[in-house]
């Protein structure tokens, strides 16, 4: 992507990722990870862990709405998160979500090698 600018044109790299803990987010495509490990998400699995680790939590109305853009239905949000719980096991990684009753999800991850759980915004070359 090219931004103009009175003096110069920027080129602005598409390498933007999302990180929270040892979970990052790539967007082009749109793809997660644990630590090193790819998880191997659905589109709309990938959607909802989206979700949850641009804001930490999600209400079940926020859930629901996700699961709607994604052409489904509430009825199928425990499916959902059972799913991602097994690919979170299948590359070694604890649970990720916690149900929280009457409310919605958390989600809970690993520290990063900086022992950290915030949410990083940046470009993920320095991290592969």
């Amino acid at each position: 992507m090219h931004i103009a600018t009175p003096f110069t044109r920027i080129e602005i790299p598409r390498l933007a990722v999302l990180r929270r803990g040892a979970l990052t987010v790539d967007f082009e495509p749109l793809q997660l990870w644990l630590g090193r490990a790819p998880l191997r998400l659905s589109p709309l699995e990938a959607a909802l862990m989206l979700l949850l680790v641009r804001r930490g939590r999600a209400t079940w109305a926020e859930v629901d709405q996700v699961l709607r853009d994604g052409a489904s239905s509430a009825s199928i949000r425990d499916v959902i998160v059972y799913r991602i719980r097994g690919k979170f096991r299948a590359v070694g990684g604890a649970d990720p979500i916690e149900t929280v009753r009457g409310w919605g999800l958390k989600l809970r991850v690993p520290p990063d090698e900086r022992d950290s759980t915030s949410l990083w915004i940046g470009d993920r070359r320095p991290f592969r």
